[in-house]
């Protein structure tokens, strides 16, 4: 994880072993030097790739944030896959946690939309789906509970 990919061998398939690298190290402790590690890898990757090191940051971000604005920090990697790359079938999992910061703000109006979106997306995988749905069912629920 901590070393840097030359730029003769960036290619998807390196950069998948990256992100399980990576992503391995970020489950056991999260420091400023490893979130570095996937800063780098996401300035380095191919497009192809970049959706899947955008949500394991926001993913990271958003399960070690504390303060209101390191949750609004942890949604925007989730944001930015949505707009920037809409068609890609993570854009769908991007949505859930988005929808997951904005609900720790309190927004769960908000929340509920991002996730009615996600179910709305064209490439939703079944797993996907099944998440949004039990998030969208809790939502509403949280919701209509005075």
């Amino acid at each position: 994880a901590a070393l840097p990919v030359p730029e003769a061998v960036r290619t998807e398939r390196v950069f998948a072993v990256l992100l399980a690298a990576v992503t391995e190290t970020l489950q056991s402790r999260v420091t400023a030097e490893r979130l570095g590690y996937l800063d780098r890898a996401v300035r380095d990757c191919p497009d192809s790739s970049l959706p899947s090191f955008l949500l394991l940051k926001g993913e990271t971000l958003l399960r070690t944030a504390e303060a209101r604005e390191d949750v609004i920090r942890a949604s925007w990697p989730f944001l930015r896959v949505v707009v920037h790359m809409s068609d890609d079938p993570r854009a769908a999992e991007a949505l859930l946690g988005a929808a997951s910061a904005v609900e720790r703000l309190g927004r769960g109006d908000q929340a509920a939309a991002f996730v009615e979106e996600c179910l709305a997306h064209k490439r939703l995988s079944d797993e996907t789906r099944g998440k949004a749905q039990a998030m969208l069912t809790r939502l509403r629920s949280t919701s209509a509970t005075p």
